[in-house]
């Protein structure tokens, strides 16, 4: 597992070798209720990949006050990815018939978990997913009934900020 050094890094910052990730022994042993977590000092924490309205510049990023931006990073094909009235996206996974989606790593202290799902939209989850260098990691997804309902299939912009141009440039016509 790789972190790339963040923009706004300060000093007290973990370093790479201070900082304990899960091993991939850890991570192949998972057992489908408890996702080993990273930690530095007394100090847990998930790496989570966000890929809607609380990514940077978006209008719902303050609900990720006190995590920690680390990169832009993309999914590993296997994903669909909905609008939900074009409010909000819905990544699905499909396996099959999956694609790239693009999104940002965030180091989410254990304890802000509470606050962020609750303000995530209803029908979407923490679960995991992976990434496109083959890290194993949280992300938000959606359900099928979810996106079965109101969801519109924008898969082919490869994430929801390509999708969010493409509709303002719709209407600068």
């Amino acid at each position: 597992m790789r972190l790339s050094a963040c923009p706004d890094e300060s000093p007290r910052d973990p370093t790479r070798d201070e900082l304990r990730l899960p091993s991939p022994n850890e991570l192949s042993a998972w057992d489908g209720l408890t996702l080993p977590v990273a930690s530095f000092g007394d100090e847990s924490f998930d790496f989570i990949f966000f890929n809607g309205t609380v990514m940077r510049g978006e209008p719902e990023h303050g609900n990720l006050a006190g995590t920690e931006f680390i990169e832009e990073i993309r999914t590993a094909p296997g994903y669909r990815l909905f609008s939900i009235d074009d409010e909000y996206p819905a990544m699905v996974p499909r396996k099959d018939e999956g694609v790239v989606i693009e999104g940002e790593l965030y180091r989410v202290p254990t304890e802000l978990w509470p606050r962020i799902l609750e303000a995530e939209p209803p029908g979407l989850v923490r679960d995991l997913i992976e990434l496109i260098d083959g890290r194993v990691l949280y992300g938000i997804v959606g359900s099928d009934d979810l996106v079965a309902g109101k969801g519109r299939d924008i898969s082919e912009f490869g994430g929801w900020r390509p999708y969010l141009r493409y509709l303002r440039s719709r209407k600068e016509l």
